[in-house]
């Protein structure tokens, strides 16, 4: 086997139970679809939805500014910073 090829491990997702998609937009677009139960949700739905993550990200940003300590990395959020580390790590060696 080729040595600078990914590993197929890395790309599998049969038992997979995260995300099905390693494109972060796709996933987001997937995320929205799960949320509102509907492809295209009415334009009202999407501005309530809109204001909301909005706020809690002003929210956010006003906490962490004011010196509340990051969230905890999620063991899944860390599974797949470390895949894109190795693939980074892979497409530099080619």
């Amino acid at each position: 086997m080729d040595q600078r090829r990914v590993p197929l491990q890395l790309w599998t997702h049969y038992d997979h139970l995260g995300p099905r998609t390693t494109n972060l937009a796709e996933e987001f677009h997937n995320s929205l679809i799960n949320r509102f139960g509907v492809p295209h949700p009415s334009i009202r739905t999407l501005l309530d939805w809109l204001q909301k993550c909005h706020y809690e990200t002003q929210c956010r940003a006003i906490q962490l500014t004011a010196g509340r300590t990051p969230k905890q990395k999620t063991a899944e959020y860390v599974h797949f910073i470390t895949i894109i580390i190795i693939i980074n790590y892979y497409d530099h060696c080619l």
